[in-house]
């Protein structure tokens, strides 16, 4: 079985990727590029990158699991914001300035995160086998995902690595 998750960014996919680590059946990535969205099997791969190709992985894999990871809307428009000083949503803005052209970067930020919820939910329920996930909820999903998947290994570790915050501003050496 492979695995496949993705969001909007900023919405726990490293957390994702490394509760994965302590599955003794699966290898997991995160942003890894195993040649033309070529993946062995038994792997997830999580990359928010997938928002764009969903369609590509779910004709190449019909069997996959395909996942969107989604966090609280403020929680993540607040992350990205903050990202890089608010150099994504910067970015954001220049390459779609009809979003909002005289609007905040949360402004900015609140759209970009509507808009590619959208793009990804519409992409995914095509998938024969899909979930959603809010991070938040982890608690509740995470027992769930490990028994959907068939996992096996040190579940009571990957469980515990869920209550260690990842890729946040201080481990990237931001302010």
């Amino acid at each position: 079985m492979r695995v496949f998750v993705t969001g909007t960014g900023r919405c726990g996919t490293v957390s994702f990727r490394e509760a994965c680590e302590f599955m003794d059946n699966y290898t997991a990535g995160h942003e890894t590029l195993c040649g033309f969205l070529d993946y062995p099997d038994n792997h997830i791969e999580v990359n928010p990158q997938f928002r764009v190709c969903i369609s590509a992985l779910i004709q190449k894999y019909p069997d996959a699991l395909f996942v969107h990871l989604y966090r609280s809307r403020e929680s993540c428009v607040q992350s990205l914001v903050a990202l890089s000083g608010g150099a994504v949503m910067r970015a954001y803005y220049v390459l779609h300035p009809s979003v909002m052209r005289s609007g905040s970067l949360r402004d900015v930020a609140g759209c970009y995160y509507d808009f590619e919820t959208r793009l990804i939910d519409m992409q995914i329920d095509k998938a024969e086998q899909h979930r959603k996930y809010r991070l938040e909820d982890w608690r509740i999903w995470w027992p769930e995902f490990w028994k959907a998947v068939n996992a096996t290994g040190n579940y009571k570790a990957s469980y515990e690595s869920w209550k260690t915050p990842r890729n946040t501003r201080q481990e990237r050496g931001e302010q």
